[in-house]
């Protein structure tokens, strides 16, 4: 009988991934002055720094637009997640439900393998487990999203404050 290819493994331990990788953005909006009067920006770099509480966001409906990811080096991801939304509160104000949400996204790999991940309303790491998958590159790309936020807070932007990717490096 023909023998079945063992999943890939990677080796070491398991790494998060994003933290070193390099994020090409659709779009970017421009810098903002927030309610403490400390002026924001929302570059694709704050998806991976570790801080919940800063985005990378785009102007209007993101859905169909593609985030290519590519990692430090080839890697066999096992999971991926990211916060769907601006996790920030200031001044009394919670950002997160005032911005489009990302309800859904595609994640895919090099060696053409796709996952779909939905997000629940909530302002925290959202994980998938994955099929592990050797690759160099991750793209997200966004599958749909709230409508804006409501009332004179509301913000037309797509955003996402953080991306996890965690894996182990390749063999």
């Amino acid at each position: 009988a023909p023998e079945t290819p063992e999943a890939p493994q990677g080796v070491g331990k398991r790494l998060e991934l994003a933290a070193g990788a390099s994020f090409a953005v659709p779009g970017t909006a421009p810098p903002t002055t927030d309610f403490d009067g400390t002026l924001v920006a929302y570059e694709a770099s704050q998806m991976h720094d570790g801080i919940p509480s800063t985005t990378w966001r785009t102007a209007g409906d993101a859905t169909g637009q593609t985030i290519m990811i590519t990692l430090a080096e080839p890697a066999v991801v096992s999971r991926v997640g990211l916060i769907n939304g601006y996790a920030k509160k200031v001044a009394g104000v919670d950002w997160y439900p005032n911005n489009r949400r990302i309800l859904s996204v595609t994640w895919g790999f090099e060696d053409g393998t796709t996952v779909e991940q939905t997000f629940a309303a909530q302002p925290a790491m959202q994980l998938l487990k994955v099929p592990p998958v050797q690759t160099g590159t991750v793209t997200i790309t966004i599958g749909s999203v709230t409508p804006p936020g409501s009332g004179p807070l509301g913000r037309d932007y797509t955003a996402i404050s953080e991306v996890s990717i965690s894996g182990r490096r390749a063999g």
